[in-house]
């Protein structure tokens, strides 16, 4: 039998040594949180929907000690709950309605068509006979959830509530009345078109209506004592309420509208009139999702933060749900005392000290009433002052976060994008606007451009060199930001200075090195990477890259960056234009965190780094990736030459013979891409042949 030549390099290949001890990345849990949309009583226990996770909370009636109810796939999240009775759970999902009978052991699954996708935002009923809806449209259920009819005549609607006798219905047109079960619907002229949702509390109906700001002072909510035969407005204004809970005698609203920067309000007698409850303690103000109540007290699920219990009696709150929902981290910061947390998504700032493990909220506000559930652009912790930026303005705290102050800027309505601190000097990139700055610690900001880049993703620099690299390619700037001039044209993610005669760049085509002072650029790696960290006493950086993970570079020359994603739960990440990465370095460990995967990982950078000098990589060329895999008709491979040297890169099928040469002749030093046609070669298994050197590299390939 005739061994192909290309399978016994193969086997030379497996016995080179391991360029470097491969380190494995640690779960920090992170800081926990998430938005809960529905809670629900089901037989002596309650069960909470957290907002887009494949899974389910339930707990006892005191709303404590949570455990998981796995969804039956990663798609299936519930929007909507109910337990319509006899043991049975139903959650609404995406043009889906899933239904348990033992608590999330086993699910069933009803698609309903008619749904086309959209999401089953309501469930309501008892017994047999269930009612759902979404996409306008109300559904029937006489089967208790196993089968689902249209109701043809039924109005649009985003909202029912099946009563004992009669059905209501809440949607564009206000809220109409079915007596016979949906076949014939009459419309309450008294509550005005636009009812964005139905609530029944402690024997009370209620109706929310959504109000446009040249009418924000009438009435956003009604409310029936007579099961819907009649209603009245309630004095409640300048409100959209999305949630109502009973306890204790009194009824609580809770309001996604940030007017006055409180969300929740109350009523003592039966939603006649309400109160505005304000709460100045952590985790207020925040966006009230959903409210129950408790054995002992009421929870509230609370935007981005988790379930929230207020205990009888008490004054202050508390999580319930912490351990359950780990939250993205977008950016990261250290002192010699603490490190900081900013989860993008979820809206909030969580502190701990290091070796502790419980994190701590800190409170801020960047509600103003006109901007519901605005997000900072940045956070930056420089000389014990935390900064945030948001639309128009910079915060700072000089006391942890205990108390903030904020500073207007010259552009009220853009957003600022990134914060820099270069020496006593705080630089703020404005959206569509150009660069600002602060000499007096943020109190007072100038202009530097009328007119800027559309994103300001990072800057770097600590004298008077500052860059920063922007959606229109990679800015300079020679007087600490007061000027900028253009260095790169294109789109740049991320910078970042090893030393002072280097910059390392990172964009959509890769990891590019600019030497300062012979002006010469070198690719470092092809491939989008979207964030750059430097270590400390010249031990190489990280990238985070789009299709690789994270990479490690022992240095800006070799150009042979190693994959460290041990232990990660995802290789390969989002832009910034999508999704905030941090990726940041204190006492020997890199932090990584990503603001659209949940937690918090570390890795102990001495399995990586060498203590005493950056690793250095073995002198041979290789094969480092081809994509896609398997192959179809076209492809990429990347290949990596330690030094200038003659190559050929060949196709070689499984009797060794060369059917195709993709390159070949002399080549520099670095990291190379080149393309790879299946034509017309059948089916099968093939090597990769990498001569260069007198060194020989193979890797293994399948087409289809």
């Amino acid at each position: 039998m005739r061994i192909p030549v290309s399978v016994s390099i193969l086997l030379l290949v497996f016995t080179f040594p391991s360029v470097a001890q491969q380190g494995v990345w640690q779960n920090e849990y992170g800081p926990y949180g998430g938005t809960f949309i529905s809670i629900i009583a089901h037989g002596d226990s309650l069960v909470a929907a957290p907002y887009y996770r494949p899974f389910l909370l339930i707990g006892a009636k005191d709303g404590e000690q949570w455990r998981e109810i796995a969804m039956p796939s990663s798609a299936a999240e519930a929007f909507s709950l109910l337990s319509p009775g006899g043991g049975r759970l139903l959650a609404g999902s995406f043009g889906r309605i899933y239904r348990t009978d033992d608590n999330g052991a086993h699910w069933q699954e009803s698609y309903i068509t008619h749904l086309q996708g959209a999401i089953v935002s309501g469930l309501s009923g008892s017994g047999d006979t269930l009612y759902a809806c979404g996409g306008g449209i109300i559904l029937r259920s006489v089967t208790r959830g196993t089968n689902w009819s249209t109701l043809a005549n039924a109005p649009a609607a985003e909202s029912v509530l099946a009563l004992s006798d009669h059905l209501l219905a809440g949607g564009p047109a206000g809220v109409a009345r079915s007596t016979d079960g949906g076949t014939t619907w009459t419309n309450d002229p008294t509550v005005p078109d636009s009812v964005t949702a139905l609530f029944s509390s402690d024997g009370m109906l209620f109706a929310a209506v959504h109000r446009s700001e040249s009418d924000s002072a009438a009435p956003a909510l009604f409310r029936s004592s007579d099961a819907g035969d009649t209603w009245t407005a309630t004095d409640l204004a300048s409100a959209r309420v999305v949630t109502i809970a009973a306890h204790g005698g009194i009824l609580y609203a809770g309001d996604d509208n940030p007017a006055a920067g409180a969300h929740f309000h109350q009523s003592s007698d039966s939603g006649r009139s309400w109160s505005m409850r304000h709460e100045s303690l952590p985790p207020f103000p925040r966006t009230i999702n959903v409210l129950a109540s408790a054995a002992d007290g009421l929870l509230a699920g609370l935007g981005g933060t988790g379930i929230w219990k207020l205990e009888d009696n008490a004054e202050s709150w508390r999580s319930v749900s912490d351990g359950h929902f780990p939250v993205g981290v977008a950016k990261l910061a250290f002192d010699d005392v603490r490190i900081y947390a900013y989860s993008m998504k979820e809206n909030f700032i969580a502190v701990r000290g290091h070796g502790m493990q419980r994190w701590k909220r800190l409170p801020y506000s960047t509600y103003d009433g006109t901007r519901p559930g605005e997000r900072p652009g940045d956070m930056l912790l420089h000389e014990g002052t935390l900064y945030l930026g948001r639309t128009g303005a910079v915060m700072r705290s000089t006391s942890m976060g205990a108390d903030w102050i904020t500073a207007p800027l010259p552009a009220p309505g853009q957003r600022v994008q990134a914060l820099h601190a270069a020496g006593d000097r705080i630089i703020a990139g404005i959206a569509e606007r150009g660069a600002m700055y602060s000499d007096d610690g943020g109190d007072t900001w100038r202009e530097t451009l009328e007119s800027g880049p559309a994103w300001w993703f990072d800057f770097a620099g600590d004298g008077k060199d500052v860059y920063a690299a922007t959606s229109e390619g990679v800015l300079q700037s020679t007087d600490r930001g007061e000027t900028w001039s253009t260095l790169e044209n294109g789109s740049a993610y991320a910078v970042a200075l090893p030393d002072a005669t280097t910059l390392l760049t990172a964009s959509q085509d890769g990891v590019r090195r600019y030497r300062v002072d012979t002006r010469e650029w070198r690719t470092l790696r092809s491939g989008a990477a979207y964030v750059l960290h430097v270590l400390p006493s010249g031990k190489g950086f990280f990238a985070a890259t789009g299709d690789s993970g994270a990479v490690y570079f022992a240095d800006a020359e070799s150009a042979l960056p190693l994959p460290v994603n041990d232990g990660l739960p995802q290789v390969g990440f989002a832009p910034p234009t999508v999704c905030r990465i941090a990726l940041a370095s204190h006492n020997e460990r890199l932090y990584f965190g990503n603001c659209g995967l949940p937690g918090l990982w570390s890795l102990d950078l001495a399995t990586v780094v060498s203590a005493e000098r950056p690793f250095t990589l073995p002198e041979y060329p290789c094969i480092t990736d081809v994509s896609p895999h398997p192959l179809h008709r076209h492809g990429t491979v990347r290949i990596r030459l330690p030094q200038a040297v003659r190559m050929r890169l060949s196709l070689v099928d499984m009797l060794g013979q060369t059917v195709h040469v993709l390159g070949e002749g002399s080549m520099a030093g670095g990291a190379y891409r080149l393309p790879l046609h299946r034509s017309r070669l059948p089916g099968g298994l093939y090597f990769l042949v990498l001569q260069a050197g007198g060194a020989v590299d193979t890797h293994a390939i399948v087409i289809r």
